[in-house]
């Protein structure tokens, strides 16, 4: 029996004319990258979400890459990752010289163990903020909870506090250094 290891069929055939024509338009444009359409969806995704500004990325690797560089971890910085995820996850901790720090998943979200994430948190660990990512279509109850409960507001500062890219691009365009 072959099981496959990610099936979209019914995703795809629930979205199949909006995605052959947007991959019809993209192949007739020839912008593979940024071009009209990358824009169209950086513009709408910033509107969305409440931002002056959203960069659109190849892959969730970039992202995550681009997601460290914007708060400011440096060399030596831990940052926390499950011990349960894409190898990316922990990949652009290492790509930047930072360490990942893995801790265990909880049996029933298989994400962060809050309790050993508590205990993993060092002077070293950049923020005492983990990568979280949501898995098996679980989203993690330390994310979701605050969101639930205290709404927008509590999401709108959770990011804000999380990257705060004025602080860290002024302080490093005064050459000012963290250490």
């Amino acid at each position: 029996m072959k099981v496959p290891l990610l099936d979209l069929k019914l995703q795809y055939a629930s979205l199949k004319k909006e995605l052959d024509e947007a991959l019809i338009k993209v192949a007739e444009s020839q912008y593979f990258i940024l071009g009209p359409e990358v824009e169209k969806l950086e513009k709408s995704l910033a509107s969305y979400l409440g931002v002056k500004h959203a960069v659109g990325v190849s892959s969730g690797t970039d992202a995550l890459l681009l997601a460290l560089m914007a708060i400011d971890i440096r060399p030596g910085d831990e940052v926390i990752v499950p011990t349960f995820s894409f190898f990316a996850t922990a990949g652009v901790v290492s790509r930047i010289n930072a360490v990942p720090v893995f801790t265990d998943i909880d049996p029933v979200t298989f994400n962060i163990d809050p309790a050993d994430l508590e205990r993993k948190i060092t002077p070293r660990t950049m923020s005492h903020a983990p990568w979280v990512p949501a898995l098996c279509g679980l989203p993690n109850p330390m994310v979701v909870w605050p969101m639930i409960t205290l709404g927008r507001s509590f999401t709108s500062w959770a990011a804000r506090m999380a990257f705060e890219p004025r602080r860290v691009w002024r302080r490093r365009a005064r050459g000012d250094e963290r250490r």
